[in-house]
């Protein structure tokens, strides 16, 4: 028999009903990208990953970019050059709003990774992942 506590690749951390449990505060967790500056944004078959220099987000939404009075939300067109466009910029802040989004100020604009039902498609919102080797943190939508 399966023992329900385990980690499993990613190294997810799972409670006995197969919910996910933070391992630590969502705000000190995400704060480590303060500083830090967008070295990467990876395109992947139905999500979009933000490398920090070590810290990764892995948005399950699509990831949406404000910048100069305009909204553009992955897959629209021209998204992807928006969000490339936002490499090499600094986090200077950001906004754990819980169950609406996850706002990332770079420079002029917003990275907006959305965790609510309505803007999400399935079960998970976004995951974090502060190294290679540390455990996957998951938002869920509820």
């Amino acid at each position: 028999m399966w023992n329900e506590s385990f980690f499993s690749a990613p190294q997810l951390k799972r409670d006995s009903l197969g919910g996910c449990r933070p391992f630590m505060n969502d705000r000190a967790l995400i704060g480590q990208i303060v500083g830090e500056q967008l070295s990467a944004v990876s395109f992947v078959q139905d999500y979009v990953e933000f490398h920090f220099d070590g810290p990764v987000i892995r948005a399950l939404s699509g990831p949406i970019v404000k910048e100069n009075g305009e909204t553009i939300r992955f897959p629209s067109p021209r998204s992807r050059d928006q969000l490339c466009s936002l490499i090499g910029r600094p986090v200077s802040s950001f906004e754990l709003i819980e169950g609406l989004e996850l706002r990332i100020r770079l420079g002029g604009a917003d990275l907006i990774v959305p965790l609510d039902a309505e803007r999400t498609t399935g079960p998970e919102a976004m995951h974090f992942q502060d190294s290679l080797t540390s455990p996957v943190q998951v938002w869920t939508v509820d």
